[in-house]
C-alpha cells in the first residue's frame, strides 16, 4: 500500500479518536453506534486499511459531517 494512503488512514483514525474523546464516548459506545465490534472500531482509530470502507463512512457520519474529517 502506498505510504500516502497509509498516512491518510492513520490521520483519519486520529481524527476519529479525537472526536470520540471530545464527545466523552468509549470505544465500545462508538462501536455499538456504527454496528461493529469494539476491536473493529479500534482498528478504525488505528487507521487499519483492512476495515471495510462502509464502516469508515458510517463512523464518520455518526460523529458528524464526514467531510469535516477530510478537511485539512
Amino acid at each position: 500500500m502506498p505510504q500516502d494512503t497509509e498516512n491518510i488512514l492513520r490521520e483519519l483514525g486520529q481524527r476519529l479518536r479525537h472526536r470520540r474523546l471530545a464527545r466523552r464516548d468509549r470505544q465500545s459506545d462508538m462501536a455499538a453506534r456504527i454496528g461493529v465490534s469494539r476491536p473493529t472500531y479500534s482498528k478504525l482509530e488505528n487507521g487499519d486499511p483492512g476495515v471495510a470502507v462502509g464502516h469508515w463512512l458510517t463512523a464518520l457520519s455518526v460523529i458528524g459531517n464526514p467531510r469535516i474529517l477530510l478537511d485539512t
